[in-house]
């Protein structure tokens, strides 16, 4: 057997990658689409998605670096006879800083500038980076004879350092505004531009300097242009897969169901099914099963934004929201927590056919580990024990063990984290409310363990539905959360609480599958007390 390609974890230059041997996954034919059909475009994906990629990629077409496109989709439509290269300027916004200062960013700005100049043998006189900006279009322009193509990424990078920030984050904004506006300013000059960022552009207020971009970010013709689709992971990584089977001495049906649990469940049109590159391109690479998102593309301004702005994040769990809200211009300082989690790859899309209504959900258990460790470790920061717990938990979620998991759920709320929990939330603490996003985000972060709460039936609601997948099984449990009341005891609670499961048929209005019965171990009724003494 030959051996398998090489697999690259942080290379993001298209023309590296290939000259390096690298196994690229051909997403070309999306590339020469956009050029075909238009000439200003944006496209919003999470960090360590591929964006930086996909513009270095559009780099290597447009400059006509036919070498690089053997064998991919590209390549034909390189080699036709009317087709000649073009003069590119590529900015790239992810070095940019705005940390220590405006000032700092625009030399920065400057510097990049310059170098492009350098690079086409023109010369900059140095002025603001605006100015500059113009004065390289026009000179490329000149030199070459040619429409120039502007490639900007991560456009969004120096504002997002300042999320919490409100006035130093609006003076960033106004600043890249000015630079971009030079794109309106020599539309004649421009053949093509196409724009990335993690943020909706119109979040910025870019759409009022930049009114011709065509927002690509949901549209379901390039829902697939970052990420890998099932039918990829097939194509391209079906060696890969087989490799990690014979160490792992499981079956490829066995590892491809593994992978999905972990790992599938990014859409950006509510409908198609991405993987993240990285992850996938870490676990085959490194052969192991892991969580890769939350070392790589947590920012620091998602944490700080979590323990700054958001509440519980069960709440985000099934969360729906019109087309109309999602796509609407906001202020990325105002726009809401589901909103810029979702733009940032914590939670993603579902759709019904037809439907302009989005649920915005955890798309998979790596990503929901990774947000619901940075809100556990806050919630529970004092707590006893928490990591001793979270594997004990699972361990009697898989066996079924009921009675050890109303312990462990009664003695974690019997530990002081009312103050963490008043913190992360910004209000006074319901005692009902406390409960139930305790014991969620707890199940939550886990792994393994999918939760929702409140989940409506035909009879009513629950208060807790956990789902426990691992290693190819099952279980299911429905909790109902009881307060003791004066004068009751906390048997009589209990039976209420499974009483109301039964009653209401919680288990029934929810699973239509046989599997989900009122008894076995498949489907689990619990009333979980709650009282002073605990």
């Amino acid at each position: 057997m030959h051996s398998l390609p090489p697999l690259s974890i942080g290379e993001q230059s298209f023309s590296e990658l290939r000259k390096s041997g690298f196994l690229y996954v051909d997403k070309t034919k999306y590339l020469v689409d956009l050029i075909d059909g238009g000439s200003a475009y944006f496209l919003s994906r999470p960090r360590r998605f591929g964006k930086t990629l996909t513009v270095s990629t559009l780099e290597s077409i447009f400059k006509g670096e036919t070498q690089l496109f053997n064998g991919l989709y590209a390549e034909r439509w390189l080699k036709r006879s009317d087709f000649s290269a073009f003069p590119v300027i590529p900015l790239s916004f992810g070095s940019v800083s705005a940390a220590i200062g405006i000032d700092k960013m625009r030399t920065q700005l400057k510097t990049r500038l310059l170098a492009i100049a350098k690079d086409n043998n023109l010369s900059l006189h140095e002025t603001d980076p605006s100015e500059m900006f113009f004065q390289l279009v026009n000179k490329m322009k000149l030199k070459y004879n040619k429409n120039v193509v502007i490639l900007v990424d991560e456009y969004d990078h120096p504002m997002l350092e300042f999320i919490n920030d409100k006035e130093k984050a609006t003076d960033i904004r106004a600043e890249i505004q000015d630079f971009l506006s030079v794109i309106k300013g020599t539309y004649r000059d421009i053949e093509f531009t196409f724009i990335t960022g993690i943020t909706n552009f119109r979040n910025q207020g870019l759409n009022l300097v930049l009114d011709n971009l065509n927002d690509i970010t949901l549209d379901k013709n390039y829902a697939a242009i970052c990420g890998y689709t099932q039918e990829e992971l097939d194509k391209y990584f079906c060696r890969y897969i087989e490799s990690l089977g014979k160490k792992k001495s499981l079956c490829d049906e066995v590892i491809n169901n593994r992978i999905v649990e972990l790992y599938d469940g990014f859409s950006f049109d509510g409908d198609t099914h991405v993987y993240n590159p990285l992850t996938i391109n870490s676990l085959f690479k490194k052969q192991r099963f892991a969580n890769y998102w939350f070392g790589t593309a947590t920012p620091t301004y998602i944490e700080n934004y979590l323990l700054d702005k958001a509440k519980s994040p069960c709440d985000y769990i099934e969360y729906d929201v019109p087309y109309d809200v999602i796509t609407s211009p906001q202020e990325i300082e105002d726009v809401s927590p589901a909103i810029l989690l979702c733009q940032s790859g914590y939670l993603t899309l579902r759709t019904a056919d037809d439907s302009d209504i989005f649920s915005i959900v955890y798309p998979n258990n790596e990503v929901a580990n990774s947000i619901l460790r940075l809100a556990s470790n806050n919630l529970f920061k004092s707590a006893d024990n928490i990591a001793a717990k979270k594997k004990s938990f699972v361990d009697f979620f898989s066996k079924g063990d009921v009675a050890n998991i109303i312990r462990e759920f009664n003695d974690l709320l019997s530990q002081d984290i009312y103050d963490s929990y008043a913190m992360m939330t910004g209000e006074p603490v319901n005692h009902a409310c406390y409960n139930r996003d305790i014991l969620s985000t707890f199940i939550c972060s886990t792994s393994w363990i999918d939760v929702s709460k409140e989940v409506y039936g035909s009879h009513g609601r629950t208060d807790i539905l956990a789902k426990l997948r691992l290693n190819g099984t099952e279980k299911i449990y429905v909790f109902e959360l009881k307060m003791l009341k004066d004068g009751s005891t906390p048997e009589v609670t209990l039976a209420e609480a499974k009483s109301q499961i039964i009653r209401r048929k919680y288990t029934e209005a929810i699973f239509l599958y046989d599997r989900c019965c009122h008894s076995g171990l498949d489907c689990h009724r619990q009333g979980v007390t709650n009282h002073s003494a605990l």
